[in-house]
Parts: structure tokens; C-alpha cells; sequence
């Protein structure tokens, strides 16, 4: 499955543990009475492109209600351990509170040294 870059990082920092899918024929062939062991998500379509496989734990019908406010009924695919991780230095999308502890970090880095 390819994912944006955001959900790819959320996942590869274990923020997210759900992905989420339409509820549309496509989907219900790939996800109704199968079974999987692992899921493969791609940040891109190119062969260097940041992947990881995923542990599969299963998937449910489930009401979702985004951000905006919005509710539907989706496929939720339940995600376990990461197994394995390619092409991924994980430095474009840091959690907020770790970007807010770097910026704050490197300034009193940079304050403490123009002190000697």
C-alpha cells in the first residue's frame, strides 16, 4: 500500500496503529476473508523508496470520524511490529514535541556557546 509521507512516519514512529480504507469494491477484495501475515507500505512509487513491512493483525469495519469532522464507516487494518524498515532515515516528519525540543535544544546550544 502506498501511503503519503506523513502516515508513513507516523507508523514508523508508532504513533499510528490503525490505516484506514474506503469501504468500496476494490478494498473488500483486497481485505474481506483474506488472510495476511504482513502488510508492505511504500512512501512512493519509485525502487529507493522508503518501505516497511508491518505485522498484520487484522482488519474491522469501524466508524471513523476525521478530523474535519466528518464520520464514515471504514476498513481499519490493525497493525502490529515493524519488520522490517528500507530506505528510511526518518528525519522529514518528527513528532511535534520532539521538533519543538530540538528547536528549543539547538538555541540554547547555540547560546551557551557564544558564552566562551
Amino acid at each position: 500500500m502506498t501511503l503519503i509521507r506523513k502516515w508513513f512516519d507516523q507508523i514508523a514512529y508508532g504513533v499510528k496503529t490503525e490505516e484506514y480504507r474506503e469501504i468500496k469494491p476494490y478494498w473488500t477484495s483486497k481485505l474481506e476473508n483474506r488472510r495476511y501475515d504482513v502488510i508492505v507500505f511504500r512512501n512512493g512509487y519509485s525502487p529507493t523508496a522508503p518501505l516497511m513491512e508491518i505485522e498484520f493483525l487484522g482488519v474491522e469495519e469501524k466508524i471513523k470520524t476525521w478530523d474535519t469532522g466528518k464520520t464514515e464507516l471504514v476498513y481499519a487494518i490493525r497493525l502490529g511490529r515493524i519488520l522490517k524498515i528500507e530506505n528510511y532515515d526518518g528525519k522529514k516528519e518528527l513528532p511535534p514535541a520532539k521538533k519543538r525540543y530540538e528547536q528549543v535544544f539547538k538555541k540554547k546550544s547555540r547560546q551557551n556557546m557564544s558564552t566562551y
